[in-house]
């Protein structure tokens, strides 16, 4: 295991992944990249590109802890392109994932969260506090599941979809790409590609595409 990482980010998400990281890292870094609220020890800068040459080293990790799926993406594409490295896992030690689920790269996966039986969670997604994917579930590349969600059996949730705080969603439903699931909603029905859903049960509010 590498001694550094670098947490690329700034506010909450790198507060909450310095904390996780803090047990398994001896060095811990801030790259900012748009928010005043941390403080970097690597460097002072605007652009990711500053710090490509420290995260080009061998022995050094990085994680992507912006909120915003489509930033995180950004951030990844840019880091990814200059040095060929996949950003590693951020898993409270709360978290309970079960042996049959498979987990790809750069995810948050915060306290309390249960990844159930046969799931399947992508690349740099947020799975956030206390909230549970159930068996046979899948959630795609840079989705972002906020606290205390339940997604029941079999849901998937396509790539860039945001499901809100304490929403429940029934077995076998699919979240299009680039959806919205307003906090406390009730899903109960396929959600189209971009469309925001809200309420119990949950109907169609607008279009966000």
């Amino acid at each position: 295991m590498n001694q550094s990482i670098v947490i690329v980010g700034g506010a909450a998400g790198a507060q909450i992944a310095s904390e996780i990281f803090f047990l398994r890292y001896k060095k811990i870094f801030f790259l900012e990249t748009y928010s005043k609220h941390v403080k970097p020890d690597l460097i002072i800068g605007d652009k990711i590109i500053d710090g490509i040459g420290f995260l080009n080293e061998e022995d050094v990790d990085y994680f992507i802890a912006t909120g915003d799926n489509q930033q995180r993406k950004e951030n990844f594409d840019l880091i990814y392109s200059k040095t060929q490295k996949e950003p590693v896992n951020c898993i409270h030690p709360s978290a309970y994932l079960a042996s049959s689920s498979k987990i790809g790269y750069g995810n948050l996966i915060c306290p309390q969260s249960v990844i159930h039986t046969n799931a399947l969670i992508g690349n740099n997604t947020i799975i956030n506090t206390g909230s549970i994917i159930e068996h046979d579930c899948r959630v795609s590349d840079y989705a972002q599941i906020s606290p205390n969600v339940t997604l029941c059996g079999s849901v998937e949730v396509d790539e860039f979809s945001f499901v809100g705080a304490g929403s429940v969603v029934i077995p076998k439903i699919r979240i299009g790409k680039r959806s919205i699931i307003a906090a406390g909603s009730s899903v109960i029905s396929n959600i189209e590609d971009g469309k925001m859903y809200a309420g119990v049960p949950a109907k169609l509010k607008k279009e966000i595409l």
